[in-house]
């Protein structure tokens, strides 16, 4: 006869949570598009079209100048791109990263940080940078 040990309601639950936690993670994001004749849910942000991207945060960096963080909502970056924000001011990207590692492009889905060549008053949190 096998004896095995009975398991704690408690660390039951919190496994339970753990493991709909990381499923719910690993899902991605929806995002409702309409067409000429359809509309339908994508579950991939989309990389075609142009640049979108609303800003989450801003800082400066000594020596390097200011980021901007946000998550790409459609198309791409890469390094040396013009970008406008709201529409009327205009900046250059000189560096992008992601979650510390240096990229010299990123695509729609990621969550990046767009080192820019503009002063950190000139952008504040919600601005939208297209290209």
């Amino acid at each position: 006869m096998f004896f095995r040990k009975k398991k704690d309601p408690l660390q039951e639950e919190l496994e339970q949570m753990r493991r709909e936690s990381e499923a719910r993670q690993s899902q991605p994001t929806a995002n409702w598009q309409t067409t000429q004749s359809t509309a339908s849910w994508d579950n991939r942000p989309s990389s075609s079209g142009s640049f979108r991207m609303i800003v989450e945060d801003i800082f400066s960096i000594t020596g390097r100048g200011t980021v901007l963080t946000g998550q790409i909502e459609s198309g791409q970056i890469r390094v040396g791109d013009t970008v406008l924000i709201n529409n009327n001011l205009r900046g250059k990207i000189t560096g992008v990263e992601a979650f510390r590692r240096t990229l010299t492009e990123a695509q729609a889905g990621e969550k990046v940080g767009l080192l820019i060549n503009l002063n950190r008053n000139q952008i504040s949190r919600g601005d939208v940078i297209t290209k």
